[in-house]
C-alpha cells in the first residue's frame, strides 16, 4: 500500500510537471504568433497606398472617377495581401464614423468594432477587441491601426479580423503521438483553438 501511495504520488507529479513544460512551451508559441500578426497589422497600415488614397477621398474634395479609382486601389491592395495571409479573414478600412470605406470581402460585413475604439485612433494606438464568435467562422478577433495623415490627422483605421485556426494547427504539432489535447481559450472560457 505505501509503495502503491508512493508510485502514484510520483507519477502524479511526473504527469503534471510534463503537463505544465508542455502548456509552458504552447504559451510561449502562441505569444509569439499574436506578436507576428500585431506586427504584420503595423505594416499593412503604414503602406503608402492606403494613406495616400484615404487622403484623396477625404481632403481633395475629387470628382466621382478619381473617388471610383481611390476605392479600387484601396480595395485591391487589401485583397491582394488578404490573399498572401492566411491568419486573417478579412481586412477594411473604416474612417472615423465606423463606416466601411474598402474590404477584402467579397461583401463587406459591418466590423465589431470595441468600445471607445474612436479615442484610441485619434491617440494613435493599438486597437484590439475581445474575441468572439462569428457564425460559420469560429472565434475571431478585430485589431486595429490607426493611419495617419500630414498634420496628425486621422485618415481611418485598418481592421483585420484575426482567426485562430493557423494557431490551431501549432497547438497539434506539440501534442502529435500524445494523449493530450492543448486547447486556447479566453479568461471567460471562449474556445479559440485547440490541438484537435
Amino acid at each position: 500500500w505505501v509503495s502503491y501511495v508512493q508510485n502514484r504520488k510520483f507519477l502524479s507529479e511526473k504527469i503534471t510537471q510534463e503537463l505544465m513544460d508542455l502548456s509552458a512551451q504552447a504559451a510561449r508559441e502562441v505569444d509569439l504568433w499574436f506578436k507576428e500578426r500585431l506586427y504584420d497589422v503595423r505594416v499593412f497600415s503604414s503602406s503608402y497606398l492606403l494613406s495616400e488614397n484615404l487622403e484623396k477621398i477625404f481632403f481633395t474634395n475629387p470628382g466621382q472617377t478619381e473617388t471610383a479609382v481611390a476605392l479600387r486601389r484601396l480595395k485591391d491592395y487589401l485583397g491582394s495581401v488578404r490573399e498572401k495571409f492566411i491568419p486573417y479573414d478579412e481586412l477594411a478600412l473604416i474612417d472615423a464614423k465606423g463606416n466601411t470605406v474598402a474590404s477584402s470581402a467579397a461583401r463587406s460585413n459591418p466590423v465589431n468594432m470595441p468600445e471607445k475604439w474612436l479615442e484610441t485612433a485619434q491617440a494613435g494606438k493599438r486597437i484590439l477587441g475581445e474575441p468572439y464568435r462569428e457564425e460559420g467562422n469560429g472565434a475571431v478577433m478585430v485589431i486595429g491601426e490607426p493611419i495617419q495623415g500630414g498634420q496628425g490627422r486621422l485618415l481611418g483605421v485598418l481592421v483585420a479580423k484575426l482567426n485562430f485556426h493557423t494557431i490551431g494547427s501549432s497547438l497539434e504539432s506539440y501534442v502529435q503521438g500524445q494523449e493530450v489535447e492543448l486547447q486556447l481559450v479566453t479568461r471567460g472560457g471562449l474556445l479559440l483553438a485547440g490541438s484537435r
